[in-house]
């Protein structure tokens, strides 16, 4: 089947094993094209420039494959940009066939197929992979006490909303995304001290933290709005940086240590910040760490951080970052025993 047909009979069935099915079926029949055109739709880092595609309410002649991943491949690599962009993709859109553009070509370039099947589920039924956008995930506490030990680094655990920063000198851009991979378009102050930053680059970096506003539930409503959102008071607040090919391998194998040490030599704006972190032994300097959980209490935060400073950073939820909500402890007068 055409990748386009393929698409338009994922939409027909909401089922998910309907679409499993599709899947596993196009895998059987090794249609190259339309997972080659999946995966370049689903790789969240994988990006074309483009602010708006038009649709087509009209046949051409149709286009080849090979055609439309030439232009895709300039756009990515940004060798297309701005004016000569949008007339390669008019004409484009002008040659195609209707359905063949509007399902299939156009769904590429604005990275969402719509047709309700994720990156999970074709890498669950087919050999050809699709990259999953990850980053690194704390685990409970409760779940790994053990682990409570040795030296590590301690941060406040801040409420706002997870942000994945992308310096990449090859495109010359700044891209904000969510720890899902949703492009985030509502921080344009934030994007500008970042390009000024990307000017003094000589690598593709990945910056790791968290916005804040006046508070969450402010934050929530302007997030994604469409339209005048009301965000110049955020902060983006860094805990974790590595080179952008480290971050693509899904692991960067330096320490937390040095870590630390690139995040502190960048010199960001007013509204880019590094997360404070305490260093402690917890085997030895309890006391110290208890002080830093109450004092964390006391301040407002969520809770604590806690992660060692010879960790990695691994693209999926890990055990080396454990977050501890608050706790007191408190001396009680035993009054009476009940068995």
């Amino acid at each position: 089947m055409k990748p386009y047909e393929v698409i338009k009979e994922l939409e027909s069935d909401n089922s998910r094993k309907f679409k499993e099915s599709v899947i596993a079926r196009e895998d059987s029949a090794n249609n190259v094209q339309f997972f080659d055109g999946v995966s370049m739709a689903m790789d969240k880092l994988r990006t074309f420039g483009l602010k708006q595609v038009p649709e087509s309410n009209k046949d051409g002649r149709g286009i080849d494959w090979g055609d439309f991943k030439e232009i895709a491949r300039q756009l990515e690599e940004r060798e297309t940009t701005g004016n000569t962009a949008r007339q390669a993709v008019q004409k484009l859109c002008d040659d195609s066939l209707q359905d063949e553009w509007n399902y299939w070509y156009r769904r590429i370039l604005i990275k969402d197929l719509r047709c309700g099947v994720t990156e999970k589920t074709v890498n669950k039924f087919s050999k050809i992979k699709v990259p999953v956008f990850e980053c690194m995930l704390a685990d409970d506490s409760k779940k790994h006490e053990s682990k409570l030990k040795g030296q590590v680094f301690v941060e406040p655990k801040l409420d706002g909303v997870r942000v994945i920063a992308i310096c990449d000198t090859r495109k010359d851009e700044v891209v904000l995304m969510s720890r899902n991979g949703k492009e985030l378009v509502n921080f344009p102050h934030i994007n500008t001290q970042l390009d000024h930053l990307l000017g003094e680059l000589d690598r593709s970096w990945v910056f790791d933290g968290e916005i804040m506003s006046a508070d969450f539930q402010s934050l929530m409503k302007q997030i994604h709005r469409k339209g005048d959102a009301q965000t110049d008071d955020a902060i983006l607040n860094l805990f974790d940086c590595m080179p952008l090919e480290m971050f693509q391998q899904g692991e960067c194998t330096e320490p937390l240590t040095k870590r630390k040490q690139w995040l502190e030599s960048f010199d960001f704006g007013p509204n880019i910040r590094t997360i404070e972190s305490v260093r402690f032994d917890l085997d030895e300097d309890y006391d110290k760490f208890m002080d830093y959980n109450r004092l964390c209490i006391d301040k407002g935060y969520e809770g604590i951080m806690i992660k060692p400073v010879n960790g990695v950073y691994e693209c999926r939820r890990s055990s080396l970052w454990l977050k501890v909500k608050p706790f007191i402890e408190v001396s009680l007068k035993v009054v009476a025993v009940e068995e």
